[in-house]
């Protein structure tokens, strides 16, 4: 007799089936969100500051804090579906993933991933391109072992299933305490403030460390938003006298300076860390360090690090600290309408006002912000072509010879129209590993640094060569032109190295040991012309050069001549003095010392706060 083997499908459908009696299966679903908030502190990056201290010191609440919400999709999606497997699938999948992404969010931004973060797919893009590939193999295992558990699970585990219209009521009433459980809880500042938070107070990545991902992105979803300053009400009266007082209108030179703007995408001071040395090498900044010999120079403290050039833009152009609006996804967001900025006061003192940017003219939403902040033309990377590539984005070669190119067009059309240009470079933009193709390591280091983070360094600091030698042809041009031109170049943000490099290589300087991972450098250049009538030396700087981004435009506006025609920037120019840094709730006096920041004792940074606000609710 012939006995028929059976197949290895045959044969897996045959092994016994598990099944869940209902006690059993709500059993599973506790103890699943249990095991699932616990996969997820694991997946929180490693920065030395841990949840599971939090946890102990709460006595387990920052733990139940972080798995109701896993435990309550869980039982709505089973209470709907009536499938156990499935409502595990559901609940832990999308949280799985936000705290992927979260990780290396921290990793290469030092930001951890909050609720307004969803809107900005093009930005996430970004810090994934910056991910090393063997971390995406290792999420594909995972995500492939996941989804075979998932099927495996569909087949061998059965549940009860109380019928449909029991179940319906039971998910109704989760629903309803869900939505009581988040107005109660994960609303109540004064429960998420009482928490303990094993970091620095002001740094958004150690309260997400402390506290949870999955709980503080709850509660940034319910809090974040637009706020009126508490002391707004009594700062009016004296903005409106501000508003309302005489001033010196528009006292520029005899022939007002024409003005080029750069952005340069993450440009900056790495090259002089003292842990990094080019001897053997050619050095990346050899053009740059003599211009800032020759111009007014010294840091921009902008708001973002790894990333976040929008907000950057923000601060110079309107004067207001992005900082003091973090709770909207991005600041661009809140110009729905003529919105007070730099250009704005050049364009309303007879300047032409021009954009540049080599990239899709939708992103941050530029082509319908640019024309609200004044500037008559916004030309995007249509404008460019056709035009060199490298490194994956439209070169720095490419982008001044556009510039170059609508500087001349507008010099001819109206020569004796002053002219505002602002520019943005994005060819050394991340990520840097393999960015330019095969680059032989160009520096010297004390430090023991991973084959990864080197390549990074030699990518970046090969990118950043083209800069400088593109700053050079800059100066050349406006050097070769008759009328005056005032150069304003400045950086971004840091490059996006992940944390752990950056805290190696940035020189420690800074009594808040969080800014100096947002100095970027600036200078302003004044070519031959410009010279005979603008003086440089009039901006007074702190000792160590450091001024918050949001005051750049107004002394820029200042060393032009219409530092006067707007009360709000003259009063920028006045308070830069006292506050040279803004930080979200400290700041570096006269001294260089961060303080925390009290509105009586600060009243001046206070009105200012107010005033900002109402700049951007359009009261003033």
């Amino acid at each position: 007799m012939v006995y028929n083997q059976p197949s290895l499908a045959e044969a897996v459908f045959d092994m016994k089936k598990i099944s869940l009696s209902l006690p059993q299966t709500v059993a599973a679903v506790f103890l699943y969100a249990a095991a699932l908030t616990a996969a997820l502190f694991l997946i929180q990056p490693r920065t030395g500051i841990s949840v599971w201290q939090a946890v102990l010191e709460t006595r387990g609440l920052v733990f139940l804090l972080n798995a109701a919400p896993a435990l309550l999709l869980n039982l709505f999606v089973y209470f709907l579906s009536g499938n156990l497997v499935v409502s595990c699938f559901a609940s832990g999948a999308p949280l799985a993933l936000l705290s992927v992404v979260n990780r290396y969010m921290i990793a290469y931004r030092w930001a951890p991933l909050g609720p307004f973060d969803l809107l900005l797919g093009m930005e996430f893009l970004g810090v994934a391109k910056s991910i090393r590939p063997a971390v995406y193999v290792t999420a594909a295992i995972g995500a492939a072992l996941f989804a075979a558990v998932f099927v495996f699970a569909l087949i061998f585990v059965k549940n009860a299933k109380p019928n449909p219209l029991y179940r319906a009521g039971l998910a109704f009433a989760v629903a309803a305490a869900a939505l009581i459980l988040n107005k109660a809880v994960y609303a109540n500042q004064t429960i998420f403030d009482r928490l303990p938070n094993n970091g620095s107070a002001y740094s958004e990545t150690d309260v997400y460390q402390s506290r949870g991902h999955t709980y503080s992105f709850i509660h940034d979803f319910n809090v974040n938003r637009l706020v009126r300053p508490e002391y707004y009400g009594a700062h009016r009266g004296r903005i409106e006298a501000a508003i309302s007082a005489p001033r010196d209108n528009a006292n520029p030179t005899a022939r007002p300076p024409n003005l080029i703007m750069i952005l340069s995408e993450a440009f900056s001071e790495l090259p002089l860390s003292p842990q990094i040395d080019f001897k053997g090498h050619a050095d990346p900044l050899e053009n740059y360090k003599r211009v800032k010999g020759e111009s007014l120079s010294g840091f921009l403290v902008v708001p973002h690090f790894g990333g976040g050039t929008s907000n950057t833009e923000f601060d110079v152009l309107t004067g207001i600290n992005s900082r003091g609006v973090r709770g909207v996804p991005y600041c661009f967001t809140l110009i729905t309408r003529r919105f007070p900025s730099v250009a704005w006061v050049l364009r309303d003192a007879g300047y032409r006002t021009l954009a540049m940017h080599p990239g899709a003219g939708w992103f941050y939403g530029r082509q319908n912000v640019y024309p609200l902040l004044g500037f008559e033309t916004f030309l995007d990377e249509k404008a460019f072509w056709p035009a060199e590539w490298k490194g994956m984005y439209i070169s720095e070669r490419s982008t001044f010879d556009a510039i170059f190119s609508e500087y001349e067009k507008a010099a001819a059309e109206s020569p004796d129209t002053p002219l505002f240009i602002k520019g943005i470079t994005i060819q050394n933009h991340g990520p840097y590993v393999g960015k330019y193709g095969r680059v032989e390591k160009n520096f010297n280091s004390s430090l023991e640094l991973s084959s990864e983070d080197s390549e990074a360094l030699s990518q970046y600091f090969h990118g950043l060569a083209d800069c400088d030698a593109e700053l050079l042809r800059l100066v050349e041009f406006i050097e070769s032109r008759d009328e005056p031109i005032l150069l304003a170049y400045y950086g971004d943000h840091l490059p996006s190295f992940p944390y752990g490099l950056l805290q190696r290589i940035v020189p420690e300087g800074d009594s808040d040991p969080q800014a100096r991972f947002f100095r970027l450098p600036f200078i302003v250049y004044a070519n031959a012309t410009a010279r005979e009538s603008v003086d440089l030396s009039k901006i007074e700087l702190p000792e160590d050069g450091a001024v918050s981004a949001f005051y750049f435009g107004a002394m820029l506006l200042d060393l032009l001549g219409y530092g006067e025609d707007d009360p709000f920037f003259s009063f920028l120019n006045g308070l830069r003095a006292s506050y040279p840094v803004a930080l979200e709730k400290t700041f570096a006096g006269r001294d260089g010392i961060f303080y925390e920041f009290e509105s009586v004792r600060d009243e001046s940074l206070a009105m200012y706060n107010s005033w900002a606000y109402g700049r951007i609710t359009g009261a003033f």
